[in-house]
């Protein structure tokens, strides 16, 4: 099937594909127009920014002309809702209408990997904080030695601001990289690998600022470099693009500049007396 006019017509139109795999399914012309605009879009290599109220099909409209396009897909989303959506519901229906056995893959930010080496180091130097976490500590140990992914998604038991996560996640600042005596089992490190194999790719769209932000300065990549990219939810983009390409002056970062200047002035041989006033001059500024 092609993303061409007649193919999207055998889609979406009355009687279509959709209409015999979902039982569910309404013919929405504004759907079948959304899906020719983006198939058109890819054709031609140009952007495309759509604006469609809640019931249109949004998702099938642009998943199934880029699916039918055969190039890469990344498929970024603004919160885990819509994303998780996507995965269990959507994508799978595009996939059905493309036909073939198209390859998807998920990528999260580094926070949402156990890191097997932080896991090693806690059972040999314990640092949980509270009696409480201890038998979460054991779950997670067991899980461990079971779970494909190594993704927090998958620990339910595990609350969000689980403290005791914190302590064993991939971030970066104690990630060793291929050095790593755990790498050829890192979770993190197998999920960027089956990204680059993938023909979509559902991430978010903080991750995919950081990797446009890591390719910038050419110090690598998170993210395979995709033919085509969506945004969905794509109003939450200019939030996440200022955190990663903006700049942030706020007064707690004066103050401790403040202070440690009034520090180092002192270390020199300045009286400190004469360092605070000018910390505090600074701080009025």
């Amino acid at each position: 099937m092609s993303a061409g006019p007649e193919g999207l017509e055998r889609v979406f139109g009355k009687g279509g594909v959709l209409s015999r795999l979902r039982r569910d399914y309404e013919y929405r012309a504004g759907q079948q127009a959304m899906a020719r605009a983006v198939a058109q879009a890819i054709a031609s290599g140009r952007h495309l920014v759509v604006e469609a109220g809640t019931g249109v099909g949004k998702s099938l409209a642009y998943l199934v002309p880029a699916l039918l396009s055969r190039r890469q897909v990344i498929l970024s989303t603004g919160t885990r809702a819509l994303q998780d959506q996507l995965l269990e519901r959507e994508v799978p229906a595009a996939c059905r209408v493309a036909g073939g056995n198209p390859g998807v893959a998920v990528l999260k930010g580094r926070e949402n990997y156990l890191c097997l080496k932080r896991v090693a180091e806690a059972e040999v130097k314990p640092s949980l904080g509270r009696l409480e976490e201890v038998p979460i500590f054991g779950e997670i140990r067991q899980w461990a030695g079971s779970t494909a992914t190594g993704d927090r998604a998958e620990l339910t038991s595990l609350g969000d601001r689980s403290p005791l996560w914190s302590l064993l996640d991939a971030r970066s600042e104690t990630c060793t990289g291929s050095n790593c005596e755990f790498f050829d089992r890192c979770f993190l490190y197998a999920a960027r690998r089956r990204a680059q194999q993938a023909t979509i790719v559902v991430t978010n769209h903080h991750l995919l600022l950081a990797d446009l932000a890591l390719k910038r300065t050419g110090a690598g990549q998170i993210l395979p470099p995709a033919e085509v990219t969506v945004l969905d939810e794509a109003h939450l983009v200019p939030e996440a693009a200022a955190a990663h390409f903006g700049e942030r002056l706020s007064l707690r970062m004066v103050t401790d500049l403040a202070r440690d200047a009034a520090d180092e002035l002192e270390r020199l041989g300045e009286d400190r007396l004469v360092a605070d006033e000018l910390a505090r001059r600074a701080r009025a500024l």
